[in-house]
């Protein structure tokens, strides 16, 4: 499907938001348990992919919401309470969260991002492991796990684009 200028500038826009101001994750969730009759549990977390953008500016919000809903990607806003008890602007948060929404989202920006390609690819990598599972609640492999570790190492990185990261990442089979 062939895009536009103005579509591809909005997407690009988008992209450069993301990239300076949002967080591409994987939320780690502990899972509870009913009872504690059950100590054999293999799996005792979730996995969730979580895509996030904080600002303090309404203008970028309301014009990041715009977008989103024109392309059809699934997310919600929030505000974000300053617990410091200082005088501060407010925050204002997008989040995409879930399976098919954050893919929707880096199908879409994923390609025009920079600083954050490498996490976008991974994190895309994984949720299409997961999703070409037959079962829903299909175990985590080893690699699916160790994606987090991988996504949290790129944060870290003061250049998520050197090469001995690749290495690493392809010793992981997604």
């Amino acid at each position: 499907m062939e895009r536009d200028n103005q579509q591809v500038r909005d997407i690009g826009w988008l992209a450069g938001i993301f990239d300076g101001e949002g967080c591409i994750s994987l939320q780690r969730r502990t899972l509870k348990t009913r009872n504690n009759r059950t100590p054999n549990i293999k799996q005792a977390f979730d996995l969730i992919p979580d895509i996030l953008l904080v600002n303090t500016n309404w203008v970028i919000i309301d014009e990041v919401d715009r977008l989103l809903k024109e392309f059809k990607v699934g997310h919600y806003i929030f505000s974000q309470k300053n617990y410091t008890g200082e005088t501060r602007r407010p925050k204002w948060c997008v989040r995409i969260s879930g399976w098919f929404r954050c893919k929707a989202f880096l199908v879409l920006v994923g390609p025009y991002l920079r600083g954050k390609y490498k996490e976008a690819e991974v994190l895309h990598e994984y949720i299409c492991s997961r999703l070409s599972h037959p079962q829903k609640c299909h175990p985590y492999t080893e690699d699916e796990v160790k994606v987090y570790d991988i996504l949290r190492t790129l944060k870290t990185m003061s250049n998520p684009n050197d090469y001995t990261l690749d290495v690493f990442i392809d010793k992981t089979k997604i």
